[in-house]
């Protein structure tokens, strides 16, 4: 057979396989993260529990689904501004948490997505999948690689949302556990960062 026959007999394959193999994904979607879109940090102290919340949230995040509606993250960045942060246990606690999170010289919280890959819960809703993550989360100045189950619930024509948690320790960003009333209120170490983050399709 001759070389134009070879290089013939190839093209036709790769036009068989572009006509009838199924498409895998959609369109590139990048929304900016809705204003129904929420993340906190809680904490302990030797007198109660106590938490701050983002008062709002810039960012924004890459994804796409396939024929079967299955989503796939390809990039994502948020920003918090940390002095924007408040909680329900008084001024003081606030003072603390911002003096420790240092927001005059940090002011902001970022997340950065390194990797995402997207799987179905057995059992679990048709429109429910959970998502393995690694990324940068950059606190106080610091930054640290993190992994975290993302939760995914979908509809139709409504919004996404990805939920989901971290457990850290604030020591582990250069911060210093804060104390108050000469000693008498003392935090613990250990936090845990919760968010819910809400897309809406373009």
């Amino acid at each position: 057979m001759s070389l134009f026959r070879h290089f013939s007999a190839a093209v036709a394959v790769v036009v068989v396989l572009v006509i009838f193999l199924p498409q895998s994904t959609h369109a590139q979607e990048r929304s900016a993260f809705a204003v129904e879109s929420t993340l906190k940090v809680e904490g302990t102290s030797n007198q109660s529990d106590w938490s701050v919340a983002a008062d709002s949230l810039g960012g924004w995040m890459e994804f796409s689904t396939d024929s079967d509606g299955v989503p796939f993250i390809q990039s994502v960045k948020l920003s918090v501004v940390v002095e924007e942060m408040s909680g329900g246990k008084g001024s003081i606690m606030d003072r603390l948490m911002l003096r420790t999170l240092k927001a005059s010289e940090h002011g902001e919280i970022t997340y950065e997505l390194l990797e995402a890959e997207t799987s179905r819960v057995e059992g679990a809703a048709p429109d429910s999948f959970i998502i393995g993550t690694i990324g940068n989360l950059t606190i106080a100045g610091e930054t640290h690689q993190i992994e975290m189950i993302v939760g995914v619930r979908m509809s139709e024509l409504g919004p996404i949302v990805f939920s989901g948690s971290h457990e850290m320790k604030m020591s582990d960003f250069g911060m210093k556990p804060p104390t108050a009333l000469f000693g008498a209120l003392h935090t613990k170490d250990d936090i845990v960062i919760f968010f819910e983050m809400v897309v809406k399709r373009n």
